[in-house]
């Protein structure tokens, strides 16, 4: 399952990345925003259930 931003809910904490045990997150410092790969995604619910605005979720089938 592939995960999904909110770039409105997004408070740029970093929780994401340091939860995260398969490296799927990181900052890009250019666009000052963090970036994931989703071929590296577990669907391990972790960052959705720890990032503090709920900006993360699982995209939906006809994402």
């Amino acid at each position: 399952m592939a995960v999904i931003i909110d770039r409105e809910k997004c408070i740029k904490c970093g929780t994401c990345k340091n939860v995260c045990p398969m490296g799927v997150y990181d900052w890009d410092e250019q666009n000052n925003e963090m970036k994931y790969d989703n071929s590296k995604c577990i669907s391990c619910g972790l960052c959705i259930n720890l990032c503090p605005n709920g900006a993360i979720r699982f995209a939906d089938d006809e994402e």
